[in-house]
């Protein structure tokens, strides 16, 4: 991903960022993801480790026209048109506004979803799209798109946290490659939607 100083020099990578889309409406008080502790952290999704599909901004402090609190989703059209078997999760880094701003990419699907986390009890979990598993915690994530490349759009985002007691707060699911699995392991598990089924 790209990022910019202030003085506007492009530091690096592809590029992603706010871009002009209006906000979607989003379930109230479903989210998840880790902002970092400086202004903002970037993570990326890729299949495997070879082609990234979506870059996440997700902010700590407002800035321009970002809000607090917030996750910022590009994905790519083409990249989402199939899939994959398993999702690659990293953190590019954690970056202050002063030094650091996103650089939007263009064509990309665009969506947000506000950060303040209060985590569901799954009752019946939803059988679209793929599920992915974390090697070793219980952590899985759960995508479905709709389309095909060059025009495909993701339509489900869905994080879950498995355990007997509710998760509090944010969570950083990065630094691991997810299997797709067919279901949900035994015993309780929690969820929250970045992006929820229609």
């Amino acid at each position: 991903m790209a990022t910019k100083d202030r003085r506007g020099e492009a530091s690096g990578g592809e590029g992603t960022g706010p871009g002009g889309s209006g906000k979607r409406a989003v379930i109230p008080g479903r989210l998840q993801l880790d902002p970092g502790l400086l202004g903002w952290r970037l993570y990326t999704l890729a299949w495997g480790d070879t082609t990234v599909f979506a870059h996440i901004i997700v902010t700590n402090t407002a800035y321009g026209s970002y809000d607090a609190d917030e996750e910022y989703w590009y994905a790519d059209k083409a990249a989402v048109g199939t899939l994959g078997s398993e999702v690659e999760i990293r953190v590019v880094g954690d970056y202050e506004w002063e030094n650091e701003e996103p650089s939007p990419p263009s064509g990309w699907q665009q969506f947000d979803a506000h950060t303040a986390v209060t985590w569901a009890l799954v009752d019946g979990d939803l059988s679209v799209g793929k599920l992915y598993k974390h090697p070793s915690e219980s952590f899985y994530l759960r995508l479905q798109k709709t389309g095909s490349s060059p025009n495909a759009t993701l339509t489900v985002v869905r994080w879950y946290r498995g355990g007997s007691t509710q998760p509090s707060g944010t969570f950083d699911p990065s630094g691991n490659t997810y299997d797709e699995v067919t279901s949900l392991g035994s015993g309780s598990a929690w969820f929250g939607d970045s992006l929820p089924p229609a």
